[in-house]
């Protein structure tokens, strides 16, 4: 029989239909907590998938989770610095990542995650699910972020930053620049370098 992969922490007010009280127990593996009844020996049951990845991807499943709870935060909890970014303009994660985060983790190990790599919404109007997200590099992703501001002239558009480091200056110098001056004069400003 397999070892029980749960830490048992701590017993709630809740019973399950049988009357009995349900525990808190944590996942040695990924961390998740789940509550269940004291005497239940939760072995692979929800961690078949994680099991067979446990000896060569335990720091990949780490990160993973803490991933998934990122995404959880910037959805569902308005007390997050990104809510505004995400819930608050109603983006959700589909029922099968959220009922289930092991779900989430299968397709994330088979397509293409690492650990260099950062979870990407393809249309940044839509939703966490399996046709709309992708993974790409940090950098990448804070190229996509609806916070960027990005700006086309004559047909060439850059990030604020993209188009600092073009002209020469600091990264951060035309996102300062915009926000002193307004988005109208730091397009007019890229111009009158004369680069574009």
């Amino acid at each position: 029989m397999e070892e029980n992969i749960y830490v048992l922490l701590d017993k709630t007010n809740k019973k399950d239909t049988s009357g009995h009280y349900l525990w808190r127990m944590q996942c040695k593996i990924c961390g998740q907590i789940i509550l269940n009844r004291k005497s239940h020996k939760a072995t692979a049951c929800q961690h078949y998938f994680v099991k067979s990845y446990k000896l060569n991807n335990e720091l990949r499943v780490k990160r993973l989770n803490k991933i998934y709870q990122g995404m959880k935060n910037r959805c569902y909890n308005p007390n997050s610095k990104d809510y505004k970014n995400y819930g608050g303009k109603g983006i959700t994660i589909c029922d099968e990542w959220y009922m289930n985060y092991y779900q989430f983790q299968k397709w994330a190990l088979e397509n293409g995650y690492n650990n260099n790599l950062t979870i990407d919404r393809i249309d940044s109007n839509k939703n966490y699910e399996p046709s709309n997200c992708r993974w790409i590099t940090k950098s990448n992703n804070s190229r996509f972020k609806n916070t960027t501001n990005c700006i086309t002239i004559n047909g060439v558009t850059k990030s604020a930053s993209q188009w600092s480091l073009y002209i020469g200056r600091g990264r951060n110098y035309i996102n300062n620049y915009i926000k002193k001056h307004g988005l109208n004069k730091a397009i007019d400003y890229i111009k009158s370098i004369g680069l574009v």
